[in-house]
């Protein structure tokens, strides 16, 4: 269950699930349940399909999504919830689960985790970053203006992962040093699944240096 359609390769979550998808499909059945703000790239189906049995896209509008961070004000919930959680959508979820019947339901990121929270079905949460953590720093060096807004965001999306760790028999995460950021007790549950390299599309090259570069 994802967020976004994991096609084209251009955020950091769609890499990630096009690469676990294409490797999980070596041994099991994938079918891929995404979300989806924008019309789904032409491309998309035909760079999945060799991996998936079966891809089921939710559209939704960005006015729907606003609406529903406006309503959100009244709520606990992390807004990054908000905007991608609709219950229409989680009966539709709901309906081809039990359609499919799944071993397993892998669930990428919290945002996504409102959907199959209360299902008695085994499944696992993929934090990958630790999103309090990141907006805690955002916070400290916000302006005052967007200080209240982000010191809500923090303490709900604190309080939401915990949560869900208790819901989440299994949970992954990128890294260490992420996995550390939690302050909740039995965050060692979580496993680490870095990121990695494709070095069948990033090959070493025998040109010649011509440039030195620096990244700071």
């Amino acid at each position: 269950m994802l967020s976004r359609v994991p096609f084209p390769l251009d955020k950091g979550d769609k890499l990630r699930a096009f690469y676990q998808i294409r490797e999980l499909s070596q041994l099991h059945n994938i079918y891929l349940c995404a979300l989806s703000d924008s019309p789904v790239h032409p491309e998309a189906e035909k760079n999945l399909h060799p991996f998936v049995k079966e891809i089921r896209v939710f559209s939704f509008s960005k006015l729907q999504a606003a609406l529903r961070l406006l309503m959100n004000l009244f709520s606990d919930k992390p807004f990054q919830v908000a905007y991608f959680f609709s219950r229409k959508t989680k009966n539709k979820i709901e309906s081809y689960i039990a359609e499919v019947k799944p071993d397993h339901v892998y669930c990428q990121l919290i945002r996504m985790a409102e959907y199959i929270r209360s299902l008695d079905i085994d499944k696992t949460l993929d934090y990958q970053d630790a999103f309090s953590a990141g907006l805690l720093r955002r916070y400290k060096y916000a302006p005052w203006y967007l200080k209240p807004m982000l010191y809500m965001e923090y303490q709900r999306v604190r309080k939401y992962e915990e949560t869900m760790a208790v819901l989440f028999r299994k949970k992954t995460i990128i890294s260490i040093p992420d996995r550390n950021l939690f302050t909740y007790q039995g965050r060692e549950e979580i496993q680490i699944v870095a990121n990695g390299v494709d070095d069948e599309y990033f090959k070493k090259q025998t040109d010649a240096k011509i440039f030195d570069v620096v990244f700071c």
